[in-house]
């Protein structure tokens, strides 16, 4: 086996481990789960008609949508779904944080 054959290997073998992890495979459940809440998705479509009717409006009109619109962004960031989801996607970006530091 060459050199670049071996390396390849070991990569392949890395990955392999890396998906294994119970802390890989908790963020892919909460990626899945976050992606198939419908009433997560509808908060999110509901802020996003409303962020956009914002240059549409003016004086209270466009106060009263734009604090509707944060209260449903606050909706859907304190939800516990998207708390946890947030938080395993930080803590695998902290596990995987010194490969993209290793010096080439």
């Amino acid at each position: 086996m060459t050199e670049k054959e071996e390396l390849i290997q070991q990569a392949i073998q890395l990955t392999d481990d890396f998906k294994s992890l119970p802390l890989y495979q908790r963020y892919l459940s909460l990626k899945e789960a976050l992606k198939n809440d419908q009433r997560l998705s509808d908060l999110l479509k509901e802020y996003e008609l409303l962020k956009g009717s914002l240059k549409f409006l003016s004086g209270d009109e466009k106060k009263k949508t734009l604090e509707k619109a944060q209260g449903l962004f606050k909706t859907y960031e304190e939800d516990p779904l998207v708390v946890n989801f947030r938080q395993a996607k930080y803590d695998l970006l902290l596990l995987i944080d010194p490969l993209s530091k290793a010096s080439l």
